[in-house]
């Protein structure tokens, strides 16, 4: 019994290794050979394995203790039962071998071979779709591979050509459901339509974070596909894919991409600023800018109000991809658009954003500006910000905190737009001018306490600790 147990166990360890360590690798690319453990039958895709080192969560727990990686060649050494391949594409030699085996078992010319060895850049995929080609044509030369690859397409069946349509232009995995819908047709015509086009090794099952689907294996596959369809097929191939991928908010982004595609510029507003606002609470901002961006691109020229509204929130995402410059940019596109108040906030904002990048005297230039219009002057000579810090701090000491308390509904509106914009410059500049910050800083305190508003003295008192 023990000893029994104990099999179980290795065989299990075995499972483990040979899953656990590879698991969410992917799919690799055309050409490459999937490993298989044994006596499993798990499918293990080592095409996209960085031979070097790898994290295994699940070693001893002495190496996860101590946080070690192992090396692939590690592993495979405890797992005796996984078959090592190593993969890629094929050299010109093999390639050229391959196509004249696969030729004479045609009966086609065997003197093809090396030209379609070229023609198919090391993927067997390819020179299996060239030999297919030549043994069905009788050609006794090689046409280009996107003509042969065009030539298969036409073999297939009308709701076929329309899978394998919908899939290429989509360039990400879809499910059945979103084909049913998109086409138009019943599970059984699409499961019939997916058995032929997986038929012809153009396609994979893939994940992915959405459930994942079938896709095509190469962008080649993709271009040659793509370029059979005529504008209009291609125009409503797209809205046929918006209108099924827009009945979950996961999708979202797709849909948005294939409404731009389509031409409705409303429905790429709703559903690209629906995406963009999921994935800047995902923190992916990179993501975000490119849906700003392109509901930007879909806006009315006449309608500044959405115009400017977009703008800020890519302005926000670019600042926080770490692209300020351009931030500041689209700040200050957003601020010429928005009302005078609302101006003045994003103008400040694109100031800040200069200083982040880099380009003090722009952003100063830009500060200045917004402080002059509250009759504020900035003091631009560093022995001069001595002295007048030197000045106001003493004046500080002599004064006090003493403040006579101001009802709201009496505060003077310039007041205090004055002392706020003397808080926000002071914390924009605390980390990048400590000096011109300082000097701010009083002239914030000795503005708040002749405001009278209780709220904004506890904001500078904060600020002067």
């Amino acid at each position: 019994l023990l000893g029994r147990v104990a099999h179980f166990a290795r065989i299990v360890d075995h499972q483990r290794l040979g899953m656990d360590a590879f698991e969410d690798m992917g799919g690799g690319d055309i050409g490459h050979v999937e490993g298989r453990v044994l006596p499993h039958q798990h499918h293990i895709d080592l095409g996209k394995i960085d031979h070097g080192r790898i994290a295994n969560r699940d070693e001893t727990a002495q190496e996860a203790r101590d946080g070690g990686a192992t090396t692939l060649e590690g592993l495979l050494s405890r797992a005796p039962h996984v078959l090592r391949l190593r993969l890629g594409a094929l050299s010109e030699s093999d390639t050229s071998a391959l196509a004249e085996a696969w030729l004479r078992e045609q009966g086609a010319p065997v003197e093809l071979a090396m030209a379609i060895a070229r023609e198919a850049s090391g993927q067997p995929l390819f020179v299996a779709t060239l030999v297919h080609f030549v043994s069905q044509s009788a050609a006794r030369s090689i046409p280009p591979l996107d003509e042969a690859l065009r030539a298969s397409m036409s073999a297939l069946s009308r709701d076929g050509h329309r899978v394998v349509s919908a899939i290429a232009l989509a360039g990400a995995p879809l499910s059945r459901d979103v084909l049913a819908r998109a086409l138009s047709i019943d599970g059984g015509q699409v499961q019939a339509a997916l058995d032929e086009a997986l038929a012809t090794r153009w396609f994979r099952m893939s994940s992915g974070e959405l459930g994942g689907g079938i896709e095509l294996v190469h962008e080649r596959i993709r271009e040659a596909v793509v370029s059979r369809l005529e504008m209009q097929e291609k125009r409503e191939l797209h809205r046929s894919l918006a209108e099924a991928l827009s009945r979950t908010s996961a999708h979202a982004e797709a849909a948005a991409l294939h409404w731009a595609e389509a031409g409705a510029r409303d429905e790429v507003l709703t559903f690209a600023r629906s995406a963009a606002r999921h994935a800047l609470s995902a923190l992916a901002f990179g993501k975000a800018v490119r849906l700003y961006e392109l509901a930007l691109a879909h806006v009315d020229d006449e309608d500044a109000r959405v115009r400017a509204e977009l703008s800020e929130c890519s302005a926000e995402a670019l600042v926080f991809a770490g692209r300020p410059r351009l931030g500041a940019v689209r700040f200050h596109e957003a601020a010429l658009l928005a009302e005078d108040s609302r101006a003045r906030e994003l103008r400040y904002r694109a100031a800040t954003a200069w200083l982040s990048a880099g380009e003090h005297e722009r952003g100063l230039s830009e500060l200045e500006s917004l402080l002059g219009e509250l009759s504020v002057s900035l003091i631009r000579s560093r022995r001069w910000l001595w002295v007048s810090l030197f000045l106001r701090r003493l004046l500080a000491f002599v004064r006090g905190h003493r403040m006579a308390l101001v009802a709201q509904n009496q505060l003077v509106p310039d007041e205090v737009r004055k002392v706020d914009a003397l808080w926000s410059m002071t914390t924009a500049l605390s980390s990048r001018d400590p000096l011109r910050a300082a000097e701010l800083e009083e002239r914030h305190l000795s503005a708040a306490l002749d405001l009278g508003d209780p709220y904004r003295l506890s904001r500078a008192l904060v600020l002067s600790v």
